[in-house]
């Protein structure tokens, strides 16, 4: 069973200037960015359960952005067996992939969307804050064809945070208790903690 973690964040190095005597000997070294820094093992983040929410002991993300991934999901007290869902994924992507501004973020996005099937157009997205940190959020809706003719969408509304390499993807996910999941949602967006070298 994987354990699950909330995360990010990225912190920008002041390099404050040398004075000295003579040739005034060597700068200082500048450390790595978590930016640009490669890592090996999703960030750990920490998230707790909103208010009238538990976690889902053991419950796994089906559609991952990529495969070294740790989930956390959380359910509605009393209505765990239903679709509607909080999760929060903590990614390590390739690191060859471009994330260094929000048009190459939401490139990855749309990519990932379209491998889940989700081909919505494109202007589906908005630039977000996740608990201070900047990302973007992406609303997406998948058919389920089992007979509730008066729900047959899943909806969803995605927030990312990238540092890097590392991804951290919430999803807010309804079919039945849109207010709940929305009410939650903000919340777990604005407590979501980040580790420091994000």
């Amino acid at each position: 069973m994987r354990k699950v973690v909330p995360l990010i964040g990225a912190a920008a190095l002041l390099l404050a200037g040398c004075t000295g005597q003579g040739d005034g000997g060597d700068p200082p070294e500048s450390a790595e960015s978590p930016s640009t820094q490669v890592w090996d093992e999703p960030a750990a983040v920490e998230a707790a359960a909103p208010t009238g929410f538990a976690l889902v002991e053991g419950e796994e993300r089906t559609d991952l952005l990529a495969e070294n991934a740790v989930t956390q999901s959380f359910g509605l007290t009393g209505d765990e067996f239903t679709s509607d869902r909080l999760i929060v994924t903590s990614y390590v992507i390739d690191a060859k992939t471009s994330t260094a501004d929000y048009d190459a973020q939401v490139d990855v996005v749309l990519a990932y969307d379209e491998t889940r099937g989700f081909t919505s157009e494109d202007n589906t997205h908005y630039p977000a804050l996740v608990h201070r940190q900047d990302g973007l959020q992406r609303y997406t809706e998948f058919p389920v064809d089992d007979g509730d003719a008066e729900r047959p969408l899943i909806k969803q509304n995605n927030y990312y945070v990238f540092s890097g390499n590392r991804v951290v993807q919430i999803t807010c996910q309804w079919r039945y208790h849109f207010e709940d999941i929305r009410t939650a949602c903000m919340e777990l967006t604005q407590t979501l903690a980040f580790p420091e070298d994000w």
